[in-house]
């Protein structure tokens, strides 16, 4: 397990051992210069040995022979790392302290020791985790998981922005209600102010229901967009810093999340749905008095917005409405 970190540098800290990678924040002093009864603090942190060094001990480190492919990341950088990320793990979840140390090719599923034992009679492609993972970060992998990130994200925005267009449209359509009903109230008397009460309190319910219903959907569709964001720096990190096995693990853990990221975007694009609403106004009006005990209807109309997106070429989103 890494040791802490320094509070006056209060950063998230990247350590790896065997079974586990580990985020952690707190006071550290340089590792080398402790053992040596000094108390500098450390200005990088070195993912392999999991421990902090000062400058001049980084001098030292980038210049030895043992540790001179080791991955040292600045401390200003680890205020950058997520929560996904400090809780990542390359953990067997089938089988507890069991570290990824296999990939079965026909399963595309990252294996522990137990895995392979269990299902070794029945997978014919497995080979070990540091075979799979090399150049894992210049195959392509990468680069395609964050070009999906890019495109999700696109979607999303799009989705937020129609539905923030419909609430837009859902105010000016209540402001043109509201002109009509004061249009039609000019023409009668106290009789027309009770009736108009009634239809009020059915617009503004009606309204509210909209509103809340969309609201409550870009909500979720923003903070979908924050969460994607976030994987974007992680890969972005993980690929400035980790190691290859690292960033293999990390992008398979991702991708399952991006299929089902990418599987939203998909069933909201094809079955978008926006409100409206609409007055119609009584076909008695003129006989009011006698005969209309409502001066209209409210209703909460649905049109069917087929969201058409480009893959891999234009994030561009091209809408078709379909009023039914």
């Amino acid at each position: 397990m890494a040791s802490k970190l320094p509070s006056s540098r209060s950063k998230s800290t990247l350590s790896t051992t065997s079974k586990v990678v580990t985020l952690q924040t707190s006071d550290e002093a340089c590792g080398p210069c402790k053992r040596d009864s000094s108390e500098d603090y450390a200005f990088c942190w070195c993912i392999d040995c999991a421990e902090g060094l000062c400058s001049d001990c980084e001098k030292h480190h980038k210049k030895s022979k043992t540790s001179i492919t080791h991955r040292l990341i600045p401390l200003l950088k680890l205020k950058d790392i997520s929560d996904f990320l400090r809780n990542f793990t390359q953990t067997c979840c089938d089988h507890t302290g069991g570290s990824f140390t296999f990939y079965c090719k026909s399963h595309d599923k990252l294996c522990c020791p137990g895995c392979v034992t269990i299902h070794q009679k029945e997978c014919h492609e497995i080979i070990t985790l540091g075979e799979a993972s090399v150049d894992a970060k210049k195959n392509g992998k990468i680069e395609d998981l964050g070009l999906r990130m890019k495109e999700a994200l696109t979607t999303l925005n799009e989705l937020e922005n129609h539905k923030k267009d419909n609430i837009g449209m859902i105010n000016a359509q209540r402001n043109g209600i509201r002109t009509t009903l004061s249009e039609m109230r000019r023409k009668v008397n106290d009789y027309l102010d009770s009736l108009e009460m009634r239809i009020e309190e059915k617009l503004l319910q009606a309204h509210k229901e909209c509103i809340e219903k969309l609201e409550t959907q870009t909500k979720d569709l923003v903070k979908r967009t924050e969460i994607l964001k976030t994987w974007q720096s992680d890969i972005t990190m993980v690929k400035d810093y980790g190691s290859d096995t690292h960033s293999f693990v990390m992008s398979k853990s991702l991708e399952n999340l991006m299929t089902e990221l990418e599987t939203f975007n998909r069933r909201s694009t094809e079955n978008f749905v926006g409100l409206s609403l609409s007055f119609v106004t009584s076909t008695t009006f003129e006989n009011l008095q006698n005969t209309v005990h409502a001066l209209g209807e409210i209703s909460v109309n649905k049109s069917s917005t087929e969201l058409i997106i480009t893959p891999r070429k234009s994030a561009r989103i091209k809408s078709k409405l379909i009023v039914k």
